[in-house]
């Protein structure tokens, strides 16, 4: 009787062992300063908090033990480029000449592009009144107007391009032949 108890324990034993040995492996992970990386073993409820240690304090590595695979680092994306800085000057009705409230910004848009050591680019806009014909001669023209403002600071021709639109590229979309102040402008994008 007490042979077939021993038995049975042993028999129950040898497959509890074979039942977690084969289980999922739930692989532990913990630092081994003694061989300088980190060591998983795959048997059942080994975690770092519960590794066994040897009296010197280094952990015993299981027969199944293994370096850890090193984990590749996800590499750092490219920060995204600034987006241009944008400035506008606004313009009276039917006229290209540079209003005192437009100085002010221009001056700013002049120290941002010499810090950043950028070059202009200059959109000129109208409102729909008029053709198109001679809006897009007027928008020219302010766009004109302000690449002689930024020559007289000393930027160089060459660091600024010019654009018309006419009305075809309203900031507020109106019908025709309406007045709208926010139309009736100069975009300044430094490039």
């Amino acid at each position: 009787m007490i042979s077939l108890r021993k038995t049975c324990f042993a028999v129950a034993s040898a497959f509890a062992l074979t039942m977690a040995v084969n289980a999922a492996p739930a692989s532990a992970q913990y630092d081994d300063p003694s061989h300088g990386h980190e060591w998983c073993n795959p048997i059942t409820n080994i975690t770092p908090t519960n590794v066994i240690h040897s009296s010197n304090g280094a952990p015993v590595l299981q027969r199944s033990s293994y370096p850890c695979p090193v984990q590749a680092q996800a590499p750092v994306p490219a920060p995204a480029p600034a987006a241009p800085q944008t400035y506008t000057v606004y313009f009276d009705f039917d006229r290209s000449n540079i209003r005192p409230d437009a100085e002010p910004v221009l001056r700013q848009a002049l120290e941002a592009a010499q810090a950043n050591n950028s070059s202009f680019a200059l959109t000129g806009h109208t409102d729909t009144v008029g053709t198109a014909e001679y809006n897009m001669g007027l928008s020219l023209r302010r766009a004109e107007s302000v690449r002689n403002w930024l020559g007289q600071q000393g930027v160089p021709g060459s660091e600024v391009s010019v654009a018309g639109r006419g009305f075809s590229e309203p900031a507020v979309p109106t019908g025709p032949q309406v007045r709208e102040q926010r139309n009736r402008r100069v975009e300044i994008i430094l490039q």
